[in-house]
């Protein structure tokens, strides 16, 4: 009794007290909800961006050279770029329009060409904040994180971004908030500062590989490269076990969460795991992950 919970994600207070959450969910469900992104980003960091109609969305025309970027405003928690899409067409508009729910605000947001993207990651506790690494994002054409780069050299401008991302959380403390966030910044291309594009104030797929990759390296001479991937195996979830072990045993994979669908109602589901491979360059590393996918796991 009088202990509170850090949640990830918002509860509404038929199913955890309100009082019971370290951070009140209705500011959690602010500070994550799209929206609100120019509410928390310092002026001039983050893209032009409007809310519209969706009469007003479908009469875009964007083209592959000239997309935008749709975000659907919701208090609901999203990841993965599961409540944004990069329209190049027509047709990816209307699949937006499809998949976005009606009764929420839509954001149009100018698509920012760059170089390289990467995941902030911050800690607050209230009297400090801390800034704990950041790691290049792997996304794919339709901006669906696959994975992280740790080690990489460092963009230009970096630290100009980390203390736009300290503001940010300094901003987000000043309301409340206590906890681990990720700040999506792109570099590069024809940028004159860093752009802030998404915020995410809870662990982010980086967030735990940033903090062991930190201690690794301490650990093991030679460790300057990493990357987090996700990696699922066959039908039961013991040969994915079985086939990452080697990489274990030698130092070079740390796996840091798993799903069993065996153990859950999900039983068809293919079994994953998140790992962070290490090496002592990122071609060490990229050796290691094929070698993972030579074993007969995908790997993102």
């Amino acid at each position: 009794m009088g202990h509170r919970i850090a949640f990830q994600h918002p509860h509404d207070a038929g199913t955890v007290p309100a009082a019971s959450q370290l951070v009140d969910p209705l500011l959690l469900a602010f500070l994550n909800n799209k929206a609100n992104l120019a509410d928390l980003v310092p002026p001039g960091y983050c893209p032009p961006r409007r809310v519209a109609d969706r009469q007003q969305i479908s009469a875009l025309v964007p083209t592959t050279a000239d997309p935008v970027v749709l975000k659907l405003a919701t208090d609901l928690s999203t990841g993965a770029a599961g409540a944004v899409v990069i329209a190049r067409s027509a047709t990816d508009i209307a699949g937006a329009l499809r998949r976005f729910p009606e009764g929420n605000a839509l954001i149009v947001e100018d698509f920012i060409p760059h170089a390289r993207s990467l995941c902030l990651n911050f800690a607050a506790t209230g009297d400090e904040v801390v800034f704990l690494g950041g790691a290049d994002q792997l996304v794919d054409l339709e901006g669906v994180h696959r994975g992280s780069l740790l080690g990489e050299p460092a963009p230009d401008r970096l630290e100009e971004a980390i203390e736009v991302g300290f503001e940010i959380t300094r901003r987000a403390v000043r309301r409340g908030y206590r906890g681990v966030a990720g700040f999506d910044v792109a570099f590069g291309e024809d940028l004159t500062r860093p752009m802030v594009f998404d915020l995410n104030f809870r662990f982010c797929a980086s967030t735990l590989p940033l903090i062991w990759f930190a201690s690794i390296s301490e650990q093991q001479n030679g460790c300057h490269a990493g990357r987090m991937s996700v990696v699922s195996g066959p039908a039961d979830f013991a040969p994915l076990a079985t086939r990452l072990r080697d990489g274990v045993a030698s130092g070079a994979v740390f796996p840091y969460a798993a799903f069993d669908p065996a153990a859950t109602e999900h039983r068809t589901a293919a079994p994953v795991a998140r790992v962070l491979i290490v090496g002592e360059n990122r071609r060490q590393v990229e050796d290691r992950l094929a070698s993972l996918r030579g074993a007969g796991l995908t790997c993102s």
